[in-house]
């Protein structure tokens, strides 16, 4: 038993396998997914495709986690995965008329991208 939710850790080829149901090629892609990115993607099909896999990984008292799937479900295992990493799955927030859209994207902690830029003018 690895941890609470895992029996094993997940082998390099396994978590293509479930990244690729998310439309993401590792876990340092850094694009954004959302909820209709994931329909477009059809991803909760996907996910009951390797399922198999995924009942391997995870302990049998969390195979509930497979039985109906939904969007937020999908996210929640995707999260879970990211945390046997060291990484971290924030949501942000896109407004697109008046719409709030939840989006996600995979960050690593140990990674810290703060760019300053001096002299620069801002006009208005």
């Amino acid at each position: 038993m690895l941890n609470q939710l895992y029996s094993r850790q997940p082998d390099d080829d396994e978590i293509k396998q479930i990244l690729n149901c998310f439309g993401l090629k590792n876990m340092d892609d850094k694009r954004y997914i959302d909820f209709n990115f994931m329909t477009y993607f059809e991803t909760i099909n996907k996910i009951y495709n390797i399922c198999n896999i995924l009942m391997e990984i995870y302990l049998p008292c969390k195979w509930y986690y497979f039985d109906k799937l939904t969007n937020k479900k999908c996210i929640t295992i995707l999260r879970q995965l990211c945390k046997l990493y060291n990484k971290k799955l924030l949501l942000t927030f896109i407004v697109i008329d008046k719409c709030k859209i939840p989006s996600f994207h995979i960050f690593d902690e140990n990674e810290k991208n703060i760019k300053i830029e001096k002299n620069k003018t801002i006009v208005f």
